[in-house]
């Protein structure tokens, strides 16, 4: 089994080497789907970071006497974003 980074950095030598032992693969297909993939997960670090400095504003706001619905309402968004993400 070929490593997805070894793929990604040598696809024309993948796709040699497929031809060769006379195989079926779609390594554009599997590039398209790594990439894909990597997407996500940026997205999904990207919205965790924003969930755990929502948090922390949602602790500060309690403590400071504030109202954190608008707060709420960012992390509620937010986790339901990564849920849809994940699930995909």
């Amino acid at each position: 089994m070929l490593d997805l980074k070894f793929i990604r950095e040598n696809p024309d030598l993948v796709r040699r080497g497929v031809q060769n032992k006379k195989e079926k693969a779609e390594i554009d297909r599997i590039l398209t789907l790594d990439e894909e993939r990597r997407t996500i997960l940026v997205e999904a670090d990207r919205l965790k970071a924003i969930k755990n400095r929502v948090s922390k504003e949602i602790g500060q706001a309690v403590k400071s006497g504030g109202d954190p619905a608008e707060l709420k309402v960012q992390m509620r968004e937010a986790s339901d974003r990564i849920s849809s993400l994940t699930c995909v």
